[in-house]
């Protein structure tokens, strides 16, 4: 198994939990994160004042899939939330060694 993690724009998080409920994957987890990539962030206001902050507003989603589902989820993701512009975020895998079941309290087969 292999878990994606995709950081995203906090505007595309109805579009990438639609577009993952679209391909048949439906579990994730969903947090707010902050942080930022290797530009600063710059925020322009509507009377023209610039000020550049350390952080930025993001979402991150956890998915756990089977190796077979891996570049489907990837491509579908990367669909959704490619803007062209800086900012549009990043997505990691991770091969899974192991899974615990809190309930049971034990090793699940990955």
């Amino acid at each position: 198994m292999v878990e994606i993690i995709a950081i995203v724009r906090p505007n595309k998080t109805a579009e990438t939990k639609q577009a993952l409920l679209d391909i048949g994957k439906p579990g994730f987890t969903c947090v707010r994160v902050s942080g930022r990539g290797k530009q600063a962030v710059v925020r322009t206001f509507m009377d023209g004042s610039v000020i550049t902050t350390g952080l930025n507003n993001k979402r991150m989603f956890i998915i756990e899939a089977e190796n077979d589902d891996e570049q489907l989820i990837v491509d579908k993701l990367m669909a959704v939330n490619c803007t062209g512009e800086h900012g549009d975020g990043r997505i990691f895998t991770v091969d899974l060694q192991s899974s615990y079941s809190v309930r049971e309290g034990k090793v699940m087969t990955i």
